[in-house]
């Protein structure tokens, strides 16, 4: 009776530990006597038991009672237990109930009795039921298709003993494996760790590579150079985890101090796992001779100890230096060396050959030929061994290092790949952006169809796609890297291109701003996102788990950290807003800068290396004289916190004609009071055109009087001086359409109320006639022209006018008028003109202005008037007066098309374009119109009669 029971147990273990045979089974008794494993196994069966018992019950009651007789059979054939039977064939409701809680009532005493052999009874039945189902559902016998759950098909068993003894291995070799640069398969390590290691090393390298180069005076003093190069080394395993020797891995548990029986269960379960090869109508099952399972719950952590394993394989032949050179990622392996002297360069060597010899032990096939080897070489000795040992093998130029027996011939190559990442002792932060980019690209190509459709997907949806499989393969390891200026814009501008595809907003139609795009979409930016990855990498790497260079990547990751917000400043392009501290923010960088003079770094902007290496003084005021408006250490645009000379002669002598300047005036005391720069060619006071006291003065030639007697004489005919106008009329029309082009890329128009609160043409008559009268008395005290004096006092008041704009009283109005938001932030508004209800409306197409963007414009727009060659042109169509008749007095206004600072003001009056803070000072400012003027219009209505007299006569002379 002893051994039928003893018999009947071994069946069960057999259909649920692969295989077991008699001569494991007081291994594994002894093994499960472990009062944590036994109670893990009878926890986890019960809840499967459980599971599986309870989605059975509701197979059954979808199946018809034919199916269920089908079934019955078979199953009781092959399970013998009664209590299935019974469930098969019966097809009482009440009955079925009964039969699944007495087996849940069975599993639920096991589990508390602790008797996992009954548990594993109750799990191998259910097992074989739904195996018999699944079987009959891909043979299409006996369950019809769709009248069951497709997921209650793909139930199984969960493989126990692998997870039991993953818990079991793991929590025992854990203290052992915090010594291993394996950063793969453990807890608190991640591809994240390996790539900061590897950045680690090659900005330490490059660093020093950089600062080693030596010139004649400093050889004579004695100086040698830091170190004589670098060198990465990645090596290319083929089938890794196919080719482990079970041998090779009973001695890495065992070096680990695994016990002999866990080895035993670990080795059986491996050796007796099958592999079901399916090929047409033929299959077959075979067993696994040599390697682990991949897809398996325990082949990690088997690996994870294999390589431990190696590594100390490796140290014996090379020293504990060599093995700190290593960092291993599941199967990638890279080797790092930093060459001081050549003897460096001779154990470089000697770590290569011993590498290759520790992975042949192990039975791991690395394929020289595809590896890569990265060396960067400085010196003289160190090039010269270099090229000593530099071959062409198969078309590639390698590297020879010489075994007892063979030749290592390693590829050189510029760069690295390295987990996604490419790593080199230059760029290597912009080579990863790029190459990001490419994936990224890649990962839109195979979306596309999806992201950019009309039809089905839902915005918010695309985005969201986007956001998962687009983003995060742009953003994969940058971190880590780190970044530049150069490669932030690089990723921002592939990551907004195609927002602004997915959105339908380019930039050239609908003037968005990529900030306000991103808030309008409700989508965090690429520099939030960057900047919560990192702070995301460097809290994971505070967790308490040990493995070697924790310290070294979370300093690293700090440093990444703050450059990526120092990145994140040197590329915005917006003003800078007025603070008290305006004007020490130059001195704000110039206190963070950590540039050594006598070593630059390669990522450093150019002019703040040319800042540290000069004095600053001298420099702040050579850079200044050519970036007025930049500053010189950050390059962004920031606005002067003092007042330009214009602005100065403004409110000193024209405040009183305007309002607003006049009541700004009176509350705060004037900036300064300098008096005006004399001019360089001061007037004489004589009038225009008097004669000189030489002897030519304006008297006629002999020549041009004899000419014009000549003219007086003849005689001018009807047809001639009809032929003339023509001439003329045509000549001036075709100037005209040329004029009108060229106004239309270089004009604006601005249009000024001439009555109401709200209109200035009053004060600029003014300003006109004070302007003209200091012209006449006193010139020496003007230094600006009338057109640059007229638009400053302009924006001016118009600046003042926006600044008490804000009040409460004021801000309720102009949100009743639709022309300022009612809620924060401020925003102005586009307006067009409604030809259907005849009245100036909301533009819905444009994103309004906020109050802060506005002034930052106007003060801008301040800044440049003042240069001479910008302003070509601003005065009214028609003569400025105290009243007006019409309603409106039109101004045009011509910015030269020369140069980036013309471009730029026609880029900030393109902004201010039918904006409603214009109409503060009753304007609408717009484009001129490509069309003739109206005195064009005149001459070509009364011409008309002529033009087309003379086209009839030129045609007839032509048939002629």
């Amino acid at each position: 009776a002893a051994q039928e029971t003893t018999g009947a147990r071994l069946r069960v273990l057999s259909l649920n530990l692969g295989s077991m045979d008699s001569m494991t089974y007081d291994t594994f008794l002894t093994w499960l006597a472990d009062e944590g494993v036994a109670m893990l196994i009878a926890t986890r069966v019960a809840k499967s038991s459980q599971a599986l018992w309870q989605r059975l019950d509701a197979l059954l009651r979808s199946l018809p009672q034919r199916n269920c007789k089908c079934i019955a059979r078979p199953a009781s054939v092959s399970l013998r237990g009664e209590d299935v039977v019974q469930l098969f064939v019966t097809r009482c409701l009440e009955r079925r109930k009964q039969l699944v809680l007495t087996s849940l009532h069975r599993a639920e005493a096991a589990a508390r009795a602790g008797d996992m052999y009954k548990l594993f009874q109750e799990a191998d039945e259910l097992q074989a039921i739904l195996q018999y189902f699944k079987e009959a559902q891909s043979s299409g016998k006996a369950v019809p298709t769709g009248s069951v759950p497709t997921e209650v098909w793909k139930l199984c068993m969960p493989e126990l003993l692998p997870r039991i003894v993953q818990r079991r291995l793991l929590d025992k070799i854990l203290p052992e494996l915090e010594g291993t640069a394996q950063y793969a398969y453990l807890p608190g390590r991640s591809t994240q760790t390996a790539l900061a290691l590897v950045a680690q090393h090659c900005h330490e390298a490059r660093t020093h590579l950089m600062t080693s180069r030596i010139e004649v005076g400093d050889r004579k003093k004695g100086r040698k150079t830091s170190i004589m190069g670098a060198a990465m080394l990645s090596v290319d395993l083929s089938l890794a985890f196919d080719r482990v020797g079970h041998q090779y891995l009973n001695d890495a548990l065992r070096f680990l101090g695994v016990e002999p029986d866990t080895i035993a269960l670990i080795i059986l379960s491996i050796h007796r796992a099958k592999y079901h090869v399916q090929h047409g109508q033929q299959a077959s099952n075979f067993n696994i001779c040599n390697g682990i399972r991949q897809g398996c719950t325990l082949s990690p952590l088997l690996w994870v100890c294999l390589t431990h394993y190696m590594m100390h394989r490796f140290e014996l032949k090379a020293g504990r230096e060599a093995r700190e050179s290593l960092i291993l990622f599941a199967d990638d392996f890279l080797a790092k060396f930093i060459l001081h002297d050549m003897q460096d360069v001779h154990a470089l060597t000697m770590h290569v050959r011993a590498l290759f010899e520790t992975l042949e032990e192990a039975n791991m096939t690395a394929n020289p030929e595809k590896s890569k080897l990265h060396i960067k070489a400085v010196g003289v000795p160190m090039k010269k061994w270099l090229r000593a040992r530099t071959v062409t093998h198969k078309g590639a130029k390698c590297l020879i290092i010489r075994t007892p027996f063979t030749a290592l011939f390693l590829p050189l190559c510029d760069s690295l790949t390295y987990l996604g990442a490419v790593v080199s002792y230059g760029a290597y932060e912009d080579q990863t952006a790029e190459h990001r980019v490419r994936s990224a690209q890649a990962n839109v190509a195979r979306l596309a169809k999806h992201l950019f459709t009309q039809h089905g997907i839902s915005l918010r949806v695309r985005l969201r796609l986007f956001l998962t499989c687009v983003r995060s393969s742009l953003l994969y390891g940058i971190t880590s890297v780190g970044t530049t200026s150069k490669s932030l814009s690089v990723l921002q501008r592939f990551e907004a291109k195609h927002v602004r595809r997915l959105a339908r907003s380019p930039v050239h139609m609908t003037l968005e701003r990529t900030q306000d795009l991103y808030q309008r979409l409700q989508i965090p930016t690429l520099h939030e996102a960057l900047k919560s990855r990192a702070t995301n990498s460097l809290e994971s790497c505070e967790k308490p788990f040990l493995y070697p260079g924790r310290h070294t990547v979370t300093a690293w990751l700090h440093q990444k950290l703050h450059d990526l917000t120092e990145c994140i400043q040197l590329t915005q392009t917006s003003l800078a807003k007025v603070t008290p501290d305006g004007t020490r923010h130059a001195m704000i960088f110039t206190t963070q800068l950590t540039t050594d003079a006598d070593s630059p770094a390669n990522d450093v902007p150019q002019t703040t290396s040319e800042a540290a290496l000069a004095d600053w003084v001298a420099f702040a005021e050579a850079q200044g004289k050519q970036l007025k408006d930049t500053c010189i250490f950050c390059t962004q645009w920031s606005r002067m916190t003092e007042p330009t000379q214009a602005e100065l002669e403004i409110a000193a002598q024209f405040a009183s004609a305007m309002p607003a300047l006049a009541a700004a005036k009176s509350a705060r005391r004037a900036d300064s009071d300098a008096p005006a720069e004399r001019s360089k060619y001061p007037k004489t006071g004589l009038p225009k055109g008097s004669r000189g006291k030489g002897l030519g003065g304006r008297k006629q030639s002999s020549s041009d009087k004899t000419l014009a007697t000549q003219q007086q004489t003849e005689v001018l005919t009807e047809e001639m001086v009809a032929e003339l106008l023509t001439l003329l009329t045509r000549l001036m029309l075709k100037h005209e359409d040329i004029l009108a082009a060229y106004q239309a890329d270089t004009c604006y128009m601005l249009y000024l109320d001439t009555s109401g609160d709200l209109s200035v043409t009053a004060n600029l008559y003014q300003v006109t006639q004070t302007w003209q009268t200091k012209k006449r008395d006193s010139p020496e005290s003007l230094t600006q022209s009338l057109r640059v004096t007229l638009l400053t006092a302009l924006f001016m008041e118009l600046r003042e006018r926006m600044n008490m704009a804000l009040k409460e009283d004021k801000r309720a109005t102009l949100s009743k008028h639709s022309w300022l938001s009612e809620s924060d932030p401020a925003t102005w508004s586009y307006q067009k003109w409604d030809p259907a209800t005849e009245t100036v409306v909301v533009d819905a197409g444009k994103v309004g202005l906020q109050h802060k963007d506005a002034l930052h414009i106007i003060q801008r727009v301040l800044q440049l008037i003042p240069e001479t060659i910008l302003i070509q042109k601003f005065h009214s169509t028609r003569p400025q007066a105290a009243e007006y008749k019409s309603n409106v007095l039109p101004f045009m206004l011509m910015v030269s098309n020369r140069g980036p600072l013309a471009q730029e003001l026609y880029e900030l009056f393109q902004k201010l374009s039918d904006l409603s803070a214009m109409r503060l000072i009753g304007s609408r400012i717009r484009p001129h119109r490509q069309r003739r003027q109206p005195l064009a219009v005149t001459l070509e209505q009364l011409t008309s009669g002529l033009l087309q007299a003379a086209s009839q006569s030129n045609r007839k002379d032509e048939d002629l």
